[in-house]
């Protein structure tokens, strides 16, 4: 099973989101805090941890960056209240692995799911905002297929998924991303979501 650390302001919020993660079958609360407690996280070295972005006293954006100092192996997903863009891409930017809005639309164990799949979870309004600034970004180092892969790689799509939508086997769409990491230079799907970033100039440098 994944550990999972909360780090989540409100008691309420905390306390149903460890009712509802330890209700599942694949993922347990290792721990919840109000506050960022870089040593102790870094003794637990949880799998993944849920971060209410608008922690107190501290930046979350700061925090995401402590956390993939110290823990190179965890992953991060962004909880948030409200959509704000600069949040978004900073986070982004930052490393972390999903952004999702605190709301009763919120499927956590599902997101949690998606990204033990390989998946980027994000919640829908996030997802438009992220691919709208996405939309139609073409590499000229790739060809026409691969750009095309490029297109659902950065859209959160699983290998699996990729195949079924551009009629292929699995294995070719693993040969496409063998090459198009190394056209550019790049080895993984984050690291695909930052270059975009960068090239299109959305993020600013924090």
């Amino acid at each position: 099973m994944e550990s999972v650390v909360i780090i989540e302001n409100d008691l309420v919020t905390r306390k149903n989101y460890t009712t509802i993660i330890n209700k599942s079958k694949g993922f347990y609360v290792l721990a919840n805090f109000n506050c960022f407690k870089k040593s102790t996280l870094k003794q637990l070295k949880p799998n993944i941890i849920l971060l209410d972005v608008s922690i107190p006293n501290n930046s979350g954006i700061n925090i995401i960056k402590q956390v993939k100092e110290i823990l190179n192996n965890t992953k991060v997903i962004v909880l948030s209240e409200k959509i704000c863009y600069q949040d978004i891409s900073k986070s982004l930017y930052a490393g972390v692995n999903g952004y999702l809005i605190k709301n009763k639309n919120l499927k956590l164990v599902e997101s949690l799911e998606h990204l033990g799949q390989g998946g980027i979870p994000m919640s829908d309004n996030v997802f438009r905002i992220i691919i709208d600034s996405f939309r139609q970004y073409q590499f000229e180092e790739l060809t026409k297929r691969e750009n095309e892969v490029f297109q659902l790689l950065i859209k959160g799509n699983s290998n699996a998924s990729m195949a079924n939508t551009l009629n292929v086997s699995p294995n070719t769409i693993k040969y496409h991303l063998r090459n198009i990491y190394e056209k550019l230079d790049i080895y993984c799907r984050d690291q695909a979501i930052n270059l975009v970033n960068r090239k299109k100039g959305i993020l600013n440098t924090v």
